[in-house]
């Protein structure tokens, strides 16, 4: 039997500040967003504090000052880094890897089928955190749905010490059983609330629905990850991830401005980013759009939002024509 892992690095933000300052180790850790707007990550010790995610800075100061928080700005090309660091060590380890996400990826164990998973898992483990200094949680299973229920399991329970082989039918029975549905994998905030009024509450109750009403009321996708939780595995393993189809790149500033020259210099900055991603995968793009927003904490303002779409000509990667056309719009 094939089975699939799902390598996801513990509290990567957070993390990643802790392997260059030691001394954080124990210590509450919250990284904030750009411009220090909202939290974005946090250390177990930092949410044990009740710190949530994407709360705003400011009605935090206290909490901040009372328990001795450490906080940091976002580093994004520290945390790309670290990253591809992890991603580099999985790559020698297992015989093909899907990258998921900046702290996440898929783990094909194709033509191991003899292996010890629940050792191998344990040795991905301590080799990731002796080489890169981040703690990761290591789901194995016989589909990609189910080896990321088992990488959560790894986050919950930390007796299971960093890996989690999640093969047996039992088990599998038993963990869906408490497993939330509105966590797993492929079921989003709208088909968890039409799932909630069926009176389907756990992952083992979705998958104990008749087959044929998945597919009637959620296609073939939500009946793909019906058929994932039953162990067959229907989702493919991508080693080289699609081009997107769009890039973004988005900022909350720092303050309020009016200033059309802040917003000049600002917009010209982001597409020039937006640029080199195209560029770095090789693509070209047809339209550039701009968007935007006032400040949604003002109440006391009125709120507003624009929004632009300027086709080019020809389709390019070129930062002066994107730069050019992003500060028209």
């Amino acid at each position: 039997m094939p089975f699939y892992g799902l390598c996801d690095c513990n509290n990567f933000y957070a993390s990643c500040e802790r392997v260059f300052d030691p001394s954080l180790e124990g210590r509450p850790v919250v990284v904030l967003s750009n411009n220090d707007g909202c939290v974005i990550a946090r250390s177990n010790e930092a949410k044990s504090l009740g710190i949530a995610m994407g709360q705003p800075f400011f009605q935090l100061r206290e909490t901040i000052r009372r328990a001795d928080v450490a906080v940091f700005s976002a580093n994004f090309p520290l945390y790309g880094d670290m990253s591809r660091r992890v991603m580099g060590v999985l790559r020698r380890l297992v015989p093909a890897t899907e990258v998921y996400s900046i702290d996440e990826a898929f783990l094909d164990f194709t033509g191991m089928d003899d292996a010890d998973f629940d050792a191998l898992g344990h040795r991905i483990a301590r080799t990731v955190r002796r080489h890169t200094g981040i703690p990761v949680s290591i789901g194995i299973a016989p589909t990609k749905t189910l080896a990321k229920i088992a990488s959560k399991l790894c986050k919950r329970y930390p007796k299971l010490d960093g890996a989690c082989f999640m093969h047996r039918p039992e088990d599998i029975r038993k963990v869906l059983g408490r497993f939330p549905v509105n966590d797993v994998w492929g079921v989003g905030p709208r088909w968890g609330r039409m799932l909630a009024e069926q009176g389907v509450r756990t992952a083992w109750d979705f998958a104990q629905l008749p087959r044929e009403w998945v597919r009637r009321r959620m296609g073939v996708t939500g009946l793909r990850t019906w058929c994932e939780l039953h162990g067959e595995a229907c989702i493919g393993f991508e080693e080289h991830p699609a081009d997107r189809k769009r890039i973004a790149t988005t900022r909350t500033f720092d303050r309020d401005t009016e200033d059309f020259g802040e917003l000049h210099r600002r917009i010209a900055r982001y597409a020039a980013l937006c640029a080199a991603k195209l560029r770095a995968q090789g693509s070209v793009c047809g339209a550039v759009s701009v968007f935007l927003l006032t400040n949604r904490f003002r109440e006391d303002r009125p709120r507003h939002y624009e929004h632009v779409v300027l086709p080019l000509s020809v389709p390019a990667d070129s930062t002066l024509e994107l730069t050019a056309r992003a500060v028209e719009g």
